[in-house]
């Protein structure tokens, strides 16, 4: 599993520096060419590191972190940087993440900073650590973990991205802990520790456990639209199709829909909305711009596309879910496209067999 909100990871070293011409060939040369000698045990590119020139010191933390676990007598340099919370902390972190095992202790310690935002990144280089290989897998779950209760929503989002990255191959024990911990995060007060629990089970393999499951259909009815699209996401990839909504979807009279509209994120009730809704696996949003009288047929055309119907971009998106919730309302499964497909054919097309049967018993 993964998640979507560790900040700084997967960027390249020139999008982190914010200078495309500064690459890491000049900065190992930098380092190498008297830029990165010794002075009782610390590494001179150290010396730039506390500096109030933001270049000079983003270059004395590249120079470092080129070096990797040679410039380990550097960690106390940018431990100090990364604690400024400022425009190089994150960068002061990366560098900490390719400074080996000396760098682990001194990281794992940020995570008790005052700053909300320097321990949400302790929390992420965790992660980056073992993939240096500076820590194990199980070890680095732990220590995140043990901020699972912190007071801050920004850190407790990025423990939930931490954990989605860290249980798929921890030990049993460990493993255990940690699902037990995303599931908590499912019931998070944070609408954005809440959608980023629920986007780590977006890549779960197997079924789901019976706890999240349940959680995540509750989440189907979130006030938050982000959450929802991210509880929708995880169905729209199970197997099944036959996901039970909850009984309060069909118990919303129409007259009723349009006011709630506006209680769950929902601007207005157009096609285009109701588009929106389907492409991003909102069912809630769906259903209520049923309820509300939006046309289940009228095709709507998104980031420059053809229009397509709804039900069409429901089978694109291969979501079981919405397309049953179309065609209670009435979309009809032989309209067709501009390239004469109805919803069957297309679905034949992206090979959907749960939209195929659905579509079978029209």
């Amino acid at each position: 599993m993964r998640s979507i909100d560790l900040t700084a990871s997967g960027r390249s070293w020139d999008a982190v520096w914010g200078t495309p011409h500064f690459t890491g060939a000049l900065v190992l040369a930098l380092a190498l060419i008297g830029g990165c000698g010794r002075v009782s045990g610390v590494p001179s590119c150290a010396r730039g590191i506390p500096s109030a020139n933001e270049e000079e010191a983003r270059r004395a933390i590249g120079a470092c972190a080129e070096l990797g676990p040679a410039a380990a007598g550097a960690i106390p340099a940018l431990v100090e940087r990364a604690g400024r919370a400022d425009a190089l902390s994150v960068v002061a972190f990366i560098a900490l993440s390719r400074l080996g095992p000396a760098a682990v202790e001194p990281v794992k310690e940020l995570r008790g900073h005052a700053s909300p935002a320097v321990r949400s990144q302790a929390v992420a280089t965790l992660v980056r650590l073992v993939e240096q290989r500076a820590m194990t897998r199980d070890s680095a779950l732990i220590a995140a973990l043990e901020s699972t209760n912190d007071a801050d929503e920004a850190v407790r989002s990025a423990v939930v991205s931490a954990l989605a990255q860290l249980v798929g191959r921890a030990s049993p024990d460990e493993r255990a802990r940690g699902e037990a911990a995303l599931a908590a995060g499912l019931a998070d007060p944070s609408a954005r520790v809440r959608a980023n629990a629920a986007a780590a089970y977006r890549l779960y393999s197997g079924s789901l456990p019976a706890a999240p499951q349940a959680r995540l259909e509750q989440l189907l009815l979130d006030p938050d639209p982000q959450v929802r699209r991210e509880a929708g996401q995880v169905f729209r990839t199970q197997a099944t199709g036959s996901l039970p909504l909850p009984q309060e979807w069909g118990a919303l009279p129409p007259q009723a829909a349009t006011e709630t509209l506006r209680q769950f994120g929902l601007q207005s009730a157009t096609a285009d909305s109701l588009a929106m809704a389907v492409k991003y696996a909102d069912l809630l949003g769906v259903r209520l711009l049923l309820l509300a009288g939006v046309d289940p047929n009228e095709p709507v055309g998104l980031d420059g596309f053809k229009p397509l119907p709804p039900l069409h971009r429901a089978v694109l998106e291969r979501d079981a879910h919405a397309a049953r919730l179309l065609l209670a309302a009435g979309a009809d499964p032989h309209k067709q496209d501009d390239l004469g497909r109805d919803a069957l054919a297309l679905a034949q097309t992206v090979q959907d067999p749960r939209i195929e049967a659905l579509l079978h018993q029209r």
